[in-house]
């Protein structure tokens, strides 16, 4: 019986250095990913470049190529027949 707790003892520890070796230091790797991609500066960053790009567009004549401004327009109708549809109901 003494043996049959020692093995289940060992192979606890065992099982949980070889999942603390693995997974946590992978999921630490997402992690450490995911909070550099999305920091106040980065974010910060994207967001100046998103008000020049604004900017930018408004000095423009033209925003939309032709073919983008059917594309856009063809979807945004078919929206409002969609939401004048369930509005029926």
């Amino acid at each position: 019986m003494r043996l049959f707790i020692y093995k289940t003892i060992i192979i606890f520890i065992t099982s949980l250095i070889f999942f603390k070796l693995t997974f946590t230091n992978l999921i630490n790797n997402y992690e450490e990913k995911i909070l550099t991609n999305f920091s106040k500066e980065k974010l910060g960053m994207i967001k100046k470049k998103l008000k020049e790009e604004l900017k930018t567009s408004i000095k423009k004549d033209k925003i939309l190529n032709e073919e983008d401004a059917r594309l856009i327009g063809l979807f945004i109708e078919k929206i409002k027949k969609e939401i004048s549809i369930y509005n029926k109901n």
